[in-house]
């Protein structure tokens, strides 16, 4: 849902659509990010006898996560990308890879530094959803150090 509001105003009913989700759990995801400050309501408008309240994102910094919320956003995408994998579009250019290797602090750190900029260039430059032409994509990435010792 943030997301999909970076750029443009949208409904919980359109974000139900687009996310494949519930009307009414679209809108409660909704409540609950603006009571976060993280969409604000923008607008409505008029729709077949009702009226539909527009939110955009709100732009700006996030706190920095503790360890443990990290380790918990992580799980959380690796449940995200196996809900969307069913919906993978092998036709057009995609890429997996999975690596499990020691390198230099410094390869590291430019190798995250690689990725951050790639999904920052995708996020630069979205356009509406269902657009003609535009493709819906999905970039989930896990990129740690693990402790030299193996232990968890």
């Amino acid at each position: 849902m943030l997301a999909l509001t970076r750029e443009h105003q949208m409904s919980a009913a359109e974000l139900a659509r687009e996310l494949g989700i519930a009307h009414a759990a679209a809108s409660y995801h909704l409540r609950r990010l603006a009571a976060a400050g993280l969409v604000e309501l923008v607008g409505q408008r008029n729709t077949r006898g009702g009226r539909e309240r527009l939110y955009r994102r709100v732009q700006r910094a996030l706190p920095t996560p503790s360890a443990a919320e990290r380790l918990a956003f992580m799980r959380a995408v690796l449940r995200e990308a196996e809900r969307r994998i069913d919906l993978a579009d092998l036709s057009l250019p995609a890429t997996t890879a999975d690596a499990d290797i020691w390198v230099t602090p410094e390869r590291w750190a430019a190798a995250v530094a690689e990725v951050r900029a790639a999904i920052a260039a995708l996020d630069a430059d979205p356009v509406p959803p269902g657009r003609e032409g535009a493709v819906k994509v999905s970039a989930s990435v896990l990129l740690f150090a693990q402790r030299a010792d193996g232990s968890a």
